[in-house]
């Protein structure tokens, strides 16, 4: 059906050179005293590929992760952490969608 991996690796270098000029180091937007699975833009790209191909249902996504996005990173964000994460990062997601 959807092939995440290669649209979340076609839409990824878009959305971290669009970003570019507000990241620290390691593709974050803030230190982070423990640091997180994945990066800000990593989630970033995650919540504008799912508002891509209209993904309504999140559990969906999680579950077609465990297949697809292994190949991108060994260690995959849970949902629970993805959705706090996505809050905070929506001023960036609304600044590029």
């Amino acid at each position: 059906m959807y092939n995440l991996k290669a649209n979340f690796d076609k839409i990824s270098p878009i959305i971290k050179s669009s970003l570019n000029e507000l990241l620290l180091s390691d593709d974050k937007f803030q230190y982070y005293r423990n640091p997180h699975k994945w990066s800000d833009i990593e989630t970033i790209t995650l919540a504008i590929l799912a508002e891509i191909i209209s993904l309504d249902s999140e559990s969906w996504l999680f579950t077609k992760m465990k297949s697809d996005l292994n190949l991108i990173s060994p260690v995959l964000i849970d949902h629970s952490n993805y959705n706090h994460r996505k809050r905070r990062l929506n001023p960036y997601i609304d600044a590029i969608s």
